[in-house]
């Protein structure tokens, strides 16, 4: 029997394009499709669709079979190779891990050489006819060499930390392309920034990833309090704050974080995260990050925003984990106890090759405006109004964002898409969202739809237009209480059911993953004779 094979480097959870190739394999079991699925995910308990789980050793030829479900269907191997590529580096247990930029040509070639010896061995006990094939770069060109045929999907991080920083990618993106049926982006805006790269412009068809429309359309029976994971302690935390009172720089900060690190698995979820949420959730009244903590994200712009934000009777929390998780609970904690000296280094600490809005803004207070925002700080930026949970995984993520009036994704990335804007409308919340990049097109569609149903809002409404500015905050700010005033105008049923309806016309996963599947099948159609 024919067999579909999902190509991903990396987990099932957290990134986008870790949310889409779980989406993909979950609606291909749903339609009992015989799929196989490659990538890194070493908890396959988690994921009901997943059959059996297997191990497999490049270097002897041996599968190691170590998990099995006789209620799922799709087939997972998890290749063993020397290193794990990655676009931004985090830790991940059990890895050796480096950025693609950061790559010795020995190092790439002989994770190359890892991976195509290892789908020789995964091809050879199954009947692949075609391979989706997730990032650019590498897996492409990887299965390229098998013979196989695939087709590309392209994420943002692919063009924004490889291609356009390291010209070696340039040559085995155009081979993977080369080889490829159709490339596959996710948006209008990562069309525009592949086609340079790109001499095949015929490949390029649109597909754009989507949301559960069940978990997160549907009021989630998930209690809050039963959120718990194996992360951050309570202990730990209270450590962390205590410690934070001793630090007098920033390296001593950083040195101080490293050393905290050492005590807990910070890609999981706080041990004690339902609690703290369950204490500053009262019905719908949160305003959330959610995504990966790090720098070019923005988290600290919304953190900067919060001393006036929580003027409005709201409290906030941060769902995620990255390595700058803890550099923003600081900077909330130094804002909270008017450590001025430390904001102000934390806010030069930025990343390269981003702008420093957040910088910007806290320069450009005059004296007064600092003692008010100061004062503000120190009255809202509370341990009962302000929390930090670690990563969340489905379901109960659409639980908490059912608790949120008001989505803010202040990224300074382009997003390819914005996956996080899509789970956000879907389970009822509100959006804010970066002016650039492929969320625009998101927020372009939702005030469309929102007209059609007699409600004339504009794309600015929705839009941080001046987020890389000096001004960046305070449109944080000022849309977001123009935003939460909207909320308490159209009322939370109204937002749910518009929401919804939103979703299942244009990002109900079912659609997407059939479209995925027509793509295959063209092919077929097209190249009887090669299948």
């Amino acid at each position: 029997m024919q067999e579909l094979l999902l190509l991903h480097g990396y987990f099932l959870s957290g990134s986008g394009s870790n949310l889409l190739v779980r989406n993909l394999a979950s609606n291909f079991a749903e339609k009992d499709l015989k799929t196989v699925l490659v990538c890194q995910e070493r908890n396959p308990e988690k994921y009901s669709f997943i059959r059996d789980a297997i191990i497999v050793e490049p270097d002897t030829g041996k599968l190691v079979p170590y998990y099995h479900n006789p209620g799922g269907k799709v087939i997972l191997y998890n290749p063993k190779t020397s290193i794990l590529p990655v676009f931004v580096y985090d830790d991940y247990p059990g890895f050796k891990v480096k950025t693609f930029t950061e790559l010795s040509i020995e190092e790439l070639e002989r994770y190359i050489n890892e991976m195509v010896t290892s789908l020789k061995i995964i091809s050879a006990n199954h009947n692949i006819q075609f391979v989706f094939a997730q990032h650019l770069i590498i897996n492409p060109y990887i299965v390229k060499q098998l013979g196989i045929p695939y087709s590309i999907t392209v994420h943002g991080s692919d063009i924004s930390y490889t291609i356009e920083r390291d010209e070696r990618y340039h040559f085995y993106a155009l081979e993977g392309i080369k080889g490829a049926y159709k490339v596959i982006t996710l948006s209008n805006e990562l069309t525009r920034r592949l086609k340079p790269y790109l001499d095949f412009p015929e490949k390029i068809t649109e597909i754009t990833p989507g949301v559960d429309g069940k978990l997160f359309g549907e009021l989630a029976a998930v209690n809050l309090l039963q959120i718990k994971g194996n992360g951050r302690s309570k202990e730990t935390e209270e450590s962390f704050y205590h410690g934070l009172s001793q630090v007098r720089s920033l390296n001593e900060l950083l040195k101080y974080i490293d050393f905290i690190r050492k005590n807990y698995d910070y890609s999981l979820t706080d041990q004690h995260a339902g609690e703290k949420l369950n204490k500053v959730s009262r019905g719908r009244n949160l305003i959330l990050f959610l995504g990966k903590h790090l720098y070019a994200k923005g988290p600290q712009l919304l953190a900067l925003a919060l001393p006036y934000l929580l003027e409005e009777k709201v409290n906030a929390a941060f769902v995620g984990h990255g390595l700058y998780r803890e550099v923003v609970e600081a900077l909330v904690y130094f804002l909270r106890e008017n450590r001025e000296d430390l904001v102000a280094e934390i806010l030069n600490y930025g990343e390269e090759g981003y702008p420093n809005p957040g910088k910007m803004f806290y320069e450009e207070l005059t004296k007064s405006e600092k003692e008010q925002y100061l004062k503000l700080a120190r009255q809202n930026l509370t341990g009962d109004r302000v929390v930090f949970t670690g990563q969340i995984f489905h379901p109960e993520l659409a639980a908490v964002i059912q608790r949120a009036k008001l989505l803010v994704v202040p990224s300074l990335v382009k997003e390819a898409f914005g996956m996080v804007a899509v789970e956000g409308i879907a389970a009822g919340a509100l959006p804010l969202v970066d002016g650039e990049g492929g969320m625009a097109s998101i927020i372009t569609n939702y005030t469309a739809f929102l007209k059609k149903k007699g409600f004339n809002l504009s794309l600015d409404t929705f839009i941080l237009s001046k987020l890389r500015t000096a001004e960046g905050v305070r449109e944080i700010v000022d849309k977001g209480k123009r935003l939460l005033e909207l909320y308490e105008k159209l009322g939370e049923e109204q937002i749910w059911n518009l929401n919804r309806e939103f979703i299942h016309s244009y990002y109900d996963w079912s659609r997407i993953a059939q479209k995925y599947r027509e793509l295959s099948q063209n092919y077929w159609q097209e190249n009887p004779k090669i299948c």
